[in-house]
């Protein structure tokens, strides 16, 4: 099917998102094993596969098995020299989605500092403004992503993860994977790089 579509990218979730939602009812995760038989089959068709890994056993095992990126970060470990200096020989490409993670550790905090900018708080209603700074919505996204104290607690190492990606120039393309904020996300997301 895939070969008759012409499809030559996929994105894979080999992930339960518990790292974000506990206590919400997780996503049900892939087992390794379908996993590596996914991207076995892509590989044979040429389907370059980016995966979406926020252990670093799953990522490591994805990176083993030839994906051509690594998509939404790595929260729970740092980088060792020998995945970066893998990532390196084999092109593989790194979205960090840093923005992303600023925003599930302190989602009151992020809209704050977006919208203290007058460039971005002037570019939006001030409906949306106020929505998005307000406490309801707050405790709204506490209670969608209730496991912030994760993000928080691992921001440090998203960081530098994604510093030894660019000091050893692995490709980064720049995504957000935040919801809100179309094109003031990727201005933070850009600025977050820097």
């Amino acid at each position: 099917i895939l070969q008759s579509k012409k499809i030559n990218r996929m994105k894979f979730v080999y992930d339960d998102m518990r790292w974000c939602r506990d206590p919400l009812p997780p996503f049900q995760r892939l087992d390794s094993s379908v996993v590596l038989a996914l991207l076995s089959e892509a590989k044979k068709l040429g389907i370059s596969v980016a995966i979406q890994a926020p252990s670093m056993n799953d990522a490591q095992l994805a990176l083993d098995a030839g994906v051509s990126a690594i998509v939404r970060g790595v929260p729970d470990t740092r980088f060792g020299s020998s995945t970066v200096d893998q990532m390196v020989q084999r092109n593989t490409y790194y979205v960090s989605t840093l923005s992303l993670f600023e925003y599930l550790a302190d989602a009151e905090g992020f809209f704050k500092n977006v919208f203290a900018d007058s460039l971005f708080r002037t570019s939006l209603p001030k409906t949306v403004v106020a929505e998005f700074t307000s406490s309801e919505f707050a405790i709204k996204q506490r209670e969608q992503f209730p496991n912030f104290i994760y993000a928080k607690e691992h921001l440090p190492i998203v960081y530098d993860n994604c510093e030894a990606i660019v000091k050893n120039y692995v490709p980064v393309p720049m995504g957000t994977d935040i919801p809100y904020l179309p094109g003031i996300s990727a201005h933070l997301e850009l600025e977050n790089l820097v």
